[in-house]
């Protein structure tokens, strides 16, 4: 009884959803505390389906890669920038992935630079025109990242492997909602 009572206030909880105004400044802290970088790419799904990526243009001081967290280091995505980002598009749910990895993301970055449209009231957030593409990219990205773990487990490499202790994401589920 006790077990069925607890699993009921949990989802009562986790039923309330973050809700965020049309026009508010989101933005997320990334923490690296490994002894090595850690690469990162962000992704979007707003309510209308369009898949979206924050801007990774912007180099920093990890052997000017971006996307990196220097070991110990953290980061703001996006940074500080005056038009920051905001919470635009239509009112609905927003699902944002943030996968991290041990290795960069060359494949997922070289998809993405001639696939982006410019979201106009968003600046650092671009729409992906070829969300496929950058699908591979990514799953290549981070099989590549697996090599070593999936080889010395004995398992092929001529299929994906994806090896869970170099790579991991983050999922934050929100609603936009009208200003009033």
């Amino acid at each position: 009884m006790s077990n069925r009572l607890g699993f009921e206030l949990l989802s009562k909880r986790l039923s309330k959803r973050l809700s965020l105004t049309q026009g508010c400044r989101i933005q997320y802290r990334l923490y690296n505390e490994s002894d090595r970088p850690v690469y990162f790419v962000v992704f979007s799904l707003d309510s209308a389906g369009r898949l979206l990526v924050l801007n990774p243009d912007a180099k920093n001081t990890v052997g000017e890669t971006p996307g990196a967290i220097e070991p110990g280091g953290n980061l703001s995505v996006p940074g500080d920038r005056p038009y920051g980002s905001t919470v635009s598009g239509p009112i609905g749910l927003v699902e944002t992935q943030i996968i991290f990895s041990e290795a960069p993301f060359d494949r997922t970055l070289a998809a993405l630079e001639g696939g982006m449209q410019q979201v106009r009231d968003a600046q650092p957030i671009r729409v992906l025109l070829n969300p496929l593409q950058v699908a591979r990219a990514v799953l290549e990205d981070l099989h590549a990242a697996s090599m070593t773990g999936a080889m010395n487990a004995g398992i092929s490499t001529d299929y994906f492997a994806l090896d869970v202790n170099v790579w991991a994401t983050l999922s934050f589920v929100y609603q936009v909602i009208e200003n009033e």
